[in-house]
C-alpha cells in the first residue's frame, strides 16, 4: 500500500490516478440508465474501471473513501465497494 498523506480540506485531491478515477465514477449512473439499451451494463463497467484504477494506484481504505465522497457521485460507496472488492478477487 502506498503511503499517502491527507490533502488540504477543499482542494481537489492531488493523487496520480484521482482525475481518472473520478471521470469513471461520474460516467457510472445506474439511476439515469435504461435496461433495454445496455446502459446498466455500461455504468457497471466504470464503476469497475474505478475499481481497477484505486487498485493500481493502491490508494489506502481512507483516501479512497475521501476520494468517493468528495466525486459524490450517483453510484453507492456499497456498489464501489463490491465491485472493488469483486476486482481484487480476479487479480488476486
Amino acid at each position: 500500500m502506498k503511503a499517502v498523506s491527507p490533502w488540504p480540506a477543499k482542494t481537489e485531491c492531488p493523487l496520480e490516478g484521482y482525475a481518472e478515477f473520478k471521470k469513471e465514477l461520474m460516467h457510472a449512473s445506474f439511476h439515469n440508465a435504461a435496461e433495454n439499451s445496455g446502459e446498466w451494463r455500461f455504468a457497471g463497467q466504470h464503476v469497475i474501471a474505478a475499481a481497477e484504477v484505486a487498485i493500481i494506484q493502491d490508494w489506502p481504505y481512507w483516501a479512497m473513501a475521501r476520494m468517493f465522497k468528495e466525486c459524490d457521485p450517483l453510484v453507492s460507496w456499497d456498489e464501489f465497494m463490491q465491485k472493488y472488492i469483486n476486482c481484487l478477487k480476479t487479480t488476486g
